[in-house]
């Protein structure tokens, strides 16, 4: 068997390059090799998202295939897919609750047989809620170049327990945000099953919510970054999400040139960071706060609290009060988060 070029095999249709080989009717009886061909979805452990991988089994000499997956994607994102088989992988494409993964063998080798993984993809979550994905359609090729289209209702449900997180939050006020919060990943609870929502939360703590919600990369090179002059006290965990925070201008640290990384952090602090995280437009005199306690506000965050109240990111306290100097807790510091993670 000679050779195959890529061009027989990947055919650019819709700016998409798919599996389309042309099929003779000479071809007919090797058409139907995968006649018995069916698939399946298996939700797997990933370190970076909802991994699944996805298996062909009864395959007949496959050597070229193209999948399309749909998901649910007010719940899920498209972030990876890795095909393993040996050869060539075209770019997958997603968009609209799709995606399409190809992938060819090359030159003369045989197809695959049995049971074979496809593909190994990779969603994120942009939501809570339990979530669906299935398979519509997969194009089997073998290397005589005959097509087969194959439907196929194979599925796999991404469950939601978020509720089920966190110990010591039944009944709380927050309950419901801080368990979509952890089951998005922008919050994390205690070793011992616990959140404890109404401990204080740093500086730095909130600068690590802040990335997480806007979905930020961290800083590659954050010592490099941090102009702070106690850089030493910042832990090295949070150093790459603060630097990150630096270089888009979201912090600048106090007068004295201190980033003050276990100082918890007041609401009026958190304001501003977020209004600034936004690009809330938190500037200009005609911006002022309604609240009972506006004495209380300082100069320097009064534009950005009404920024952030009038936008709905924040609200008050209570009584007609925003409480600017009040430390913020873990608790309204998932609520905020939450709320960012939709707005973005």
């Amino acid at each position: 068997m000679a050779r195959k070029p890529l061009l027989m095999i990947v055919t650019l249709l819709t700016g998409f390059c798919l599996l389309l080989p042309a099929v003779s009717s000479a071809a007919t009886t090797g058409a139907d090799k995968n006649a018995a061909a069916s698939f399946r979805l298996q939700l797997e452990q990933s370190q970076d998202g909802i991994g699944l991988s996805l298996w062909g089994r009864q395959l007949e000499d496959v050597y070229a295939y193209e999948i399309r997956l749909q998901y649910d994607s007010a719940r899920l994102r498209f972030a990876a897919a890795d095909m393993p088989a040996n050869g060539f992988s075209v770019e997958p494409k997603s968009g609209g609750g799709s995606l399409r993964l190809a992938h060819t063998k090359i030159g003369t080798v045989a197809g695959e047989h049995g049971t074979v993984k496809l593909a190994d993809v990779v969603f994120e979550r942009v939501r809570g809620g339990e979530a669906r994905i299935w398979i519509e359609n997969v194009i089997l090729v073998d290397s005589e170049l005959n097509r087969r289209d194959t439907d196929s209702d194979a599925s796999a449900v991404i469950p939601w327990d978020g509720a089920a997180i966190l110990s010591d939050m039944n009944g709380h006020w927050a309950q419901a945000a801080v368990a979509e919060a952890a089951e998005l990943g922008l919050v994390e609870g205690y070793g011992d099953g616990t959140f404890k929502p109404e401990k204080p939360v740093t500086r730095a703590e909130f600068a690590a919510l802040l990335v997480r919600a806007t979905g930020w990369p961290a800083a590659d090179n954050p010592e490099a970054l941090l102009p702070f002059a106690d850089n030493n006290q910042i832990p090295p965990w949070a150093k790459p999400l603060i630097a990150a925070m630096v270089q888009l201008g979201i912090i600048n640290g106090y007068d004295d040139g201190t980033f003050r990384p276990e100082q918890t952090i007041t609401r009026a602090e958190m304001a501003v960071m977020t209004a600034r995280a936004l690009d809330l437009p938190a500037s200009g005199p005609a911006l002022k706060p309604g609240f009972a306690d506006r004495e209380d506000i300082p100069e320097w965050a009064s534009p950005a609290i009404a920024a952030v109240e009038q936008a709905g990111i924040m609200q008050g306290t209570g009584a007609g009060r925003f409480a600017p100097l009040a430390n913020a807790t873990r608790a309204e510091a998932a609520m905020l988060v939450l709320t960012i993670f939709y707005h973005k």
